[in-house]
């Protein structure tokens, strides 16, 4: 069975990276036409489509053709250079990701119990990842096709403004910086807990404050995930979420995705614990945010001290935790949405983890 599980493990790894190799192989085919292209906004719109769903954090922010058309000159070849030096670049950082998939991979051999049922999850949205990428490739094979036809029936490019022919949901993508992946297609909870699901919907309606309707969401929807992780439930203090109201809306004012400074979350015993995300356009609700941080328990080596890419989902589970508070805040531009959530106790102690983050019941 244990060897039945590596391979499994193996087949997912190597799934991986082909799906990023057949990326950036997109990206790389869009740059080689691009350079003698006529039909240079549907091209560019292909390659946005691939390069933000590569880099889907607040670091690179998604790009737009007004982004591009504010700094670029695209209507000659030589000035169309720039931007293919961008996704180059991209496609050299993606190399590094495929590296480190290895290094996991050498750490997947040496573990000795499996998730089986985050393989089952994490196959579901390579198969979701992978009709995104067909119809990515669909697109531009077509696009290819009108520019080799010069008397083709093309459609002229539009000429209306970004605000009148926005991207839709497929090109742009929900964001999240805690996994630098979208949340296009379906979650995973309903796969752990369908109790996940029902609990996060069904939050007090006699709460008529926006930010207690969000705290309370995002209270049941950790609790759903830490009863299957035999984590005990969490309580909601109201001192907590009015820290991370504070830091919600600092950060949507500022635009920075980052961790509050240490005095910000320090009630006078020591420095309180915190998970933050993102979300452009689309609102950000405590469930899809919670969901997002579960993802994380799929890189988790069981046992062993967490890193800082499984520290959200570490911190969700960790036994010793008894109290959150939540803020969400969207900034001025209302294209961004913000939220954060206080642990007390705080988790990711060092040498505590194996006490503190336990196995999926159905696991042991």
């Amino acid at each position: 069975m244990e060897r039945l599980n590596t391979i499994k493990f193996k087949l997912i790894f190597d799934e991986n990276c082909r799906l990023l190799n057949d990326q950036m192989h997109i990206i790389n085919e869009s740059c080689s036409c691009l350079y003698q292209s006529n039909n240079i906004k549907k091209l560019l719109e292909i390659i946005l489509s691939v390069v933000n769903h590569l880099n889907p954090t607040v670091t690179h922010r998604v790009l737009t053709l007004d982004d591009l058309s504010k700094i670029l000159d695209l209507k000659t070849s030589q000035t169309r250079i720039p931007i293919m030096n961008i996704v180059s670049k991209i496609c050299i950082d993606h190399h590094s990701e495929i590296f480190d998939l290895k290094q996991n991979y050498k750490l997947i051999l040496s573990a000795s119990k499996i998730d089986l049922i985050a393989i089952k999850s994490e196959i579901e949205e390579m198969k979701q990842q992978f009709e995104q990428i067909q119809l990515w490739k669909n697109r531009f094979e077509e696009n290819i096709e009108i520019q080799n036809k010069p008397n083709a029936n093309a459609r002229a490019p539009s000429t209306k403004s970004r605000a009148e022919q926005p991207f839709s949901p497929t090109d742009i993508n929900i964001l999240d910086d805690s996994y630098g992946s979208s949340t296009t297609g379906k979650g995973v909870i309903g796969k752990y807990d369908t109790r996940v699901t029902s609990a996060a919907s069904s939050t007090d309606t006699s709460l008529t404050n926006p930010n207690e309707v969000f705290a309370q969401a995002t209270l049941q929807a950790i609790n759903g995930f830490r009863r299957r992780y035999e984590a005990p439930p969490l309580d909601l203090n109201d001192q907590l979420s009015e820290i991370a109201q504070r830091w919600a809306e600092q950060m949507a004012s500022t635009g920075k995705l980052q961790h509050s400074p240490p005095e910000w979350r320090n009630l006078g015993r020591q420095t309180l614990g915190e998970t933050y995300a993102a979300s452009f356009q689309a609102e950000l609700t405590g469930e899809k945010m919670v969901r997002k941080w579960m993802k994380e328990g799929k890189r988790y080596m069981f046992g062993y001290d967490g890193r800082k890419d499984t520290e959200n989902f570490t911190q969700l589970v960790w036994r010793a935790s008894q109290e959150i508070g939540a803020g969400r805040a969207r900034s001025d531009d209302g294209n961004w949405w913000y939220g954060v959530v206080i642990f007390d106790p705080p988790g990711n102690i060092p040498n505590q983890y194996a006490d503190n983050v336990h196995l999926p019941a159905e696991i042991k």
